[in-house]
């Protein structure tokens, strides 16, 4: 799952980075790349430092003697001229004499672009007769601006293309790894055949996740094939008992006990072919074997009302849109629960209600028993707490309905209601609609 958006811009980036490997290797490549290159600009930077201040000595060494050599040929135009122009053709630059006044007298080179660099004063016999300007050519800052942008964009690039190239089998793995975890057990690894040359571990590692995956697909075929058979044949034997029940039944004559006995042999095989159905129902969710039809919820809770022998007139129907999109089969299970719930553990059924409202629908059972005790409400769809009906049943009915709303989209409630008794129902999303 995606991180949050919520907190500081530290805290979003942060949770940004972190949600993908390849950006947090990208970002600590990159990282490691700018304080690299950091580390060796401010080396170089301390370096020329201290080379230009040996070579600033250096040149003012010479500053001097060209000064005094100016100070000497000062009176010799001729000799004067060609010691600037030696001067500008050695440093090739413009150089420019002046007088004491700050008159130009002389010049060699071509025209200065950029500043100018004031050299010592020529003097002679301690009086100043003399300046020499020398032609510094001005940084150009553009370009070396556009280095560093240049130079950074190539980081940022190589960065990216590592981190990727480094983090995208692993990716995939994941990708595979997630698949598996939610029951696709069918997804591949793909492009595995670029995994071979640089990421041995890595195709390892994917080889084993296939192989996993094929093993465990062929285990739960195996148990599914496993689980039909057997409730095909426990409820072939149920049926014949049920038979052999009604077949007793009308013999005649028979006792009261005799009848009492049969009865109570036939609520036992009912139970029975209960527990058999919620079974596999509960495999159909554990196997995600879940169809997407269009179900009319009105439709199914007539159907089961029926089937368990209620009165039809029982149900009201609240709203226009009863459709959702989900298995009819497991629907019809929810259903029979909550009602088979309200049976045994609520004083018998008060009403099933159907409401459609806001984008979702509400399949409930209002019961006319006590209701529930305090705080029992919240766990009634807890595995094996029971109904919360001041009862010691084990409570798989209602965990079923939970869990069958959830696989739904929707969710599972209870509560008690407005006079007496509880109320338990399924909250799902209609085909024409979102919730709210």
């Amino acid at each position: 799952m995606a991180p949050t958006s919520a907190g500081t811009p530290y805290q979003r980036l942060r949770n940004y980075v972190g949600a993908r490997m390849q950006r947090r290797l990208f970002a600590w490549l990159f990282g490691a790349m700018v304080v690299t290159a950091a580390i060796a600009s401010a080396t170089s930077w301390t370096m020329g430092r201290l080379g230009t201040d040996a070579g600033r000595s250096r040149f003012d060494n010479v500053h001097r003697l060209v000064v005094r050599q100016l100070a000497v040929v000062w009176d010799d135009t001729k000799a004067r001229h060609e010691l600037l122009v030696t001067l500008s053709g050695e440093a090739e630059m413009l150089v420019e004499l002046r007088d004491a006044s700050g008159d130009l007298i002389d010049t060699a080179g071509s025209v200065c672009p950029a500043r100018v660099d004031a050299w010592p004063a020529v003097r002679r016999n301690g009086h100043k007769i003399g300046t020499i300007d020398l032609c510094v050519p001005a940084t150009n800052t553009s370009r070396i601006y556009l280095g560093l942008v240049l130079g950074l964009v190539f980081l940022w690039w190589g960065a990216g293309m590592f981190a990727r190239w480094i983090a995208q089998p692993l990716e995939e793995v994941a990708r595979v790894a997630e698949s598996v975890s939610l029951g696709n057990l069918d997804v591949r690894i793909e492009r595995a055949s670029s995994l071979a040359p640089w990421h041995r571990d890595v195709q390892l590692v994917a080889e084993t996740l296939a192989d996993m995956s094929s093993q465990v697909a062929r285990q739960l075929r195996e148990q599914r094939e496993m689980m039909a058979a057997v409730s095909h044949e426990l409820r072939t034997p149920l049926g014949h008992l049920r038979l052999l029940v009604e077949q007793f039944r009308h013999e005649d004559p028979l006792s009261d006990d005799q009848i009492k006995r049969i009865n109570q042999c036939e609520r036992e095989v009912l139970d029975i072919d209960g527990l058999v159905g919620e079974l596999l129902a509960n495999a159909r969710l554990e196997f995600r074997e879940l169809r997407h039809d269009p179900v009319s919820l009105v439709e199914q809770a007539i159907e089961v009302l029926e089937r368990l022998g209620l009165d039809p007139t029982l149900l009201d129907v609240e709203g226009d849109d009863d459709n959702v999109v989900g298995d009819a089969t497991l629907l019809q299970r929810a259903l029979s629960n909550l009602l088979d719930n309200a049976r045994r553990h609520g004083h018998g059924v008060k009403m099933l209600r159907i409401r459609s409202a806001s984008g979702l629908v509400r399949a409930e059972v209002e019961d006319d028993g006590p209701g529930f005790d305090e705080g029992a409400a919240e766990r009634a769809f807890e595995p094996f707490h029971g109904a919360g009906h001041r009862s010691d049943n084990l409570g798989l009915g209602l965990h079923l309905v939970g869990r069958i709303a959830k696989a739904h989209g929707g969710r599972a409630y209870a509560g008690n209601g407005l006079q007496r008794g509880a109320v338990v129902g399924i909250e799902l999303p209609h085909t024409s609609g979102k919730p709210a």
